[in-house]
C-alpha cells in the first residue's frame, strides 16, 4: 500500500458489535490506560 491508501471492509446485513470475547487480549479497549500510546505506535510502526 501506498501512502494516503484507506481500507474499506463492506459487509452484507445489519450491524453487530463485536463481542468483547473476539478483541486481542493484549490490545487495550477504547478508554483504557495505555489505548492513545497502543493507537499512536500503531500509526508509526513499520510492516515486518
Amino acid at each position: 500500500m501506498e501512502s494516503g491508501t484507506v481500507g474499506l471492509e463492506i459487509k452484507e446485513g445489519a450491524y453487530i458489535p463485536t463481542p468483547q470475547e473476539d478483541f486481542a487480549p493484549w490490545s487495550p479497549a477504547e478508554g483504557e490506560d495505555g489505548a492513545n500510546e497502543y493507537r499512536d505506535w500503531m500509526r508509526t510502526a513499520l510492516p515486518a
